[in-house]
């Protein structure tokens, strides 16, 4: 990764680094489904954000000091720019989870996309770097940094969960979701998860909290304001 200085300007160029800008802001123009507690659709950029806060508060419970201490550089990249594609791409809405079909069309559109802002932003090795690396996946990631990826590949998923309950869980009663139907979602998705981040337990726990909190919240939720939906 590691660049000589003789081999690059010490700094981008100011049209490199409007371009660099414009496509950031860009990624603030991309809505994802999930709403915020006034109803606003979140973007991206606030999603990306979170992200990156949340792992890092998880990171420092789930490694020894030392560890957290090398790792957090790598993990918050990784968490700023792991959906920097949908710059171009867009965000893919979905709940519980992608049919697989729609999970290669999606990484096939993403993957178009990280070519092009590695081309078009050369500039910005660094931020290039971890998004190509993040899209690695799996146990194609450097061991070094697999601990990190996994973090950040369970916050991504476990974040849009979160906002359901300030949004008063308006984008399940919007689809009319039966609270059976969430439950079995995210029983596999859990699953799921866990064969994906096997080494961040504590990150884990974390996410189940979160997934069985949200599985009760809507079912009282709906209870309280008379909500019967079928189960498809």
């Amino acid at each position: 990764m590691a660049r000589s200085k003789t081999d690059s300007p010490r700094f981008p160029s100011v049209e490199e680094s409007i371009s660099f800008s414009n496509l950031i802001t860009r990624l603030g123009r991309v809505e994802r489904l999930t709403r915020d507690e006034t109803g606003q659709n979140e973007t991206d950029t606030t999603h990306s954000m979170m992200v990156a806060l949340v792992a890092v508060e998880l990171a420092e419970k789930e490694f020894e000091y030392e560890d957290y201490i090398e790792t957090r550089g790598p993990l918050l990249l990784y968490a700023l720019t792991h959906d920097l594609p949908e710059a171009h791409a867009g965000d893919t809405p979905y709940i519980n989870s992608l049919p697989e079909a729609e999970r290669k069309k999606k990484a096939k559109k993403e993957e178009k996309a990280a070519r092009r802002i590695s081309r078009e932003h050369k500039a910005f090795g660094v931020t290039t770097f971890y998004m190509q690396r993040y899209r690695m996946e799996g146990e194609e990631v450097p061991a070094e940094s697999a601990r990190a990826y996994q973090i950040v590949h369970v916050v991504d998923k476990v974040l849009p969960k979160l906002l359901q309950f300030g949004s008063k869980f308006s984008v399940l009663i919007e689809r009319q979701m039966h609270p059976d139907t969430l439950e079995q979602g995210l029983v596999q998705q859990l699953a799921r998860l866990k064969e994906e981040a096997p080494d961040v337990t504590v990150t884990l726990e974390w996410a189940q909290q979160v997934f069985e909190h949200l599985i009760v919240s809507y079912k009282k939720y709906l209870d309280e304001h008379n909500l019967v939906f079928t189960v498809l």
